[in-house]
């Protein structure tokens, strides 16, 4: 799957995203949500999720980095900030008051 990641509408990298979608769609749902929301939440999560990994994985591939070098270290965690934030914000839509 990471080796597709970079390639934009790869199958790997679709359903890499799709699972991630796919635990975003199980945890709206236990938590109470009603199906239309949940699909869209996890719609949203693997939209946002793949757009972020083709992004982090082309800016490593252009840049030349590997797990050697330190930049390939920052990339992924702003990837994975990126990821976190995704939640965030998928918590605060669902729970607003």
């Amino acid at each position: 799957m990471v080796d597709q990641k970079s390639i934009y509408g790869a199958t790997l990298g679709l359903a890499h995203s799709a699972i991630h979608g796919a635990g975003t769609l199980a945890v709206v749902l236990l938590s109470g949500f009603g199906g239309l929301i949940a699909v869209g939440m996890a719609v949203a999560d693997a939209v946002v999720h793949y757009h972020i990994d083709f992004g982090k994985e082309n800016i490593i591939k252009a840049q030349g980095w590997t797990v050697k070098d330190g930049p390939f270290w920052w990339a992924l965690s702003a990837d994975q900030m990126l990821h976190q934030f995704t939640y965030l914000i998928v918590a605060a839509f669902l729970f607003q008051p």
